[in-house]
This record gives C-alpha cells, structure tokens and sequence, in this order.
C-alpha cells in the first residue's frame, strides 16, 4: 500500500476516533461541572441522535452523547477502520469492497428492528440495537474507508493532470 493511502486512512481513522471520545467526553464533563463544554457536545450530538435517556448507556451517572444503537454504530465504525488500517495486506481499493447486498442486508436488519419497534410488534432492547449496530458500524467501515482514502489520495497527494502537454 503506498504511503499516501495509508496516511488517508490515518487520518480517517483518528476523525472517526475523535467523534468516539466525543460520545464519552459528554458525560465525563457534565460530572466533573464543565456544563457549558458538555451541553456543547450533547447538542453536537444531538443533530444526529434522539438521545432518549432510557435507551442510552450510562457513564459517570450521565447518559453517553448518542443512544445505544448510535454509540454501537459509531464505536463499531471506529474499530473497522482500526482493523481495516492495521492489516495491511488488505487491498482497500473501491473494486475489491465487498458486495453492496451486504450493505443493504445489514441496514435492513437495523431498520426492521427499528420498524417492530416502533410499530409495537417487538420492542428494541440493548441486545438488538447493539447487534445492529455494531452489524452496521462494521460493514460502513469497509465501504468508506476505501472511498474517503481514495479522495484524500486524489486530492492532496496526486499531482494534478496536465492538461496540455
């Protein structure tokens, strides 16, 4: 893999792990008394989650930044991409990313337990909405990490195309 590439996934790798320590600062800060920091993150995170506290994990007597399936979702995400950098004998080039059914099949099953959810056919508990989306966390991770390097590369490590020769 050139160096260009596996410096992109880094840089992937360490945003997605920043928008994890994200999701545990929040309740980290909100029980240490920084309230305004807290809030800031709580409202960050707020754009992207319901943050329902009765479905949210619990630190420091505080619930996380983004409920349970959100927290698997992102936190899942963050380990593919750390598998995904350290084995380097992966090719991660869009033509060798699994087949998209994959995708759509594990963003069904997350959507099915939403839907019995809120339907009240079968409720969501902490198993299913860790399940899927840790399912979902870890398939989106092989799908764009090679898309996001891909860029990064074309963008600022390739010189760009003359057009005249």
């Amino acid at each position: 893999m050139e160096h260009q590439e596996k410096t992109a996934q880094r840089i992937f790798f360490l945003g997605a792990l920043a928008w994890c320590t994200g999701i545990i600062a929040a309740p980290f800060l909100e029980s240490r008394g920084f309230h305004t920091l807290a809030s800031i993150l709580y409202e960050l995170y707020g754009k992207i989650c319901h943050q329902h506290p009765d479905s949210s994990f619990y630190l420091w007597g505080q619930p996380l930044a983004v409920c349970i399936r959100c927290t698997a979702i992102y936190w899942s995400f963050g380990l593919g991409c750390s598998i995904l950098l350290f084995i380097s004998h992966l090719s991660l080039k869009r033509n060798s990313t699994p087949p998209l059914w994959i995708l759509y099949s594990v963003a069904a099953l997350m959507l099915a337990d939403v839907l019995l959810s809120i339907t009240h056919i079968h409720p969501s508990n902490t198993i299913t909405r860790v399940i899927t989306g840790c399912s979902l966390g870890l398939t989106l991770s092989w799908y764009l990490l090679p898309i996001f390097t891909d860029a990064v590369a074309q963008q600022f490590f390739h010189k760009p195309q003359r057009i005249f020769q």
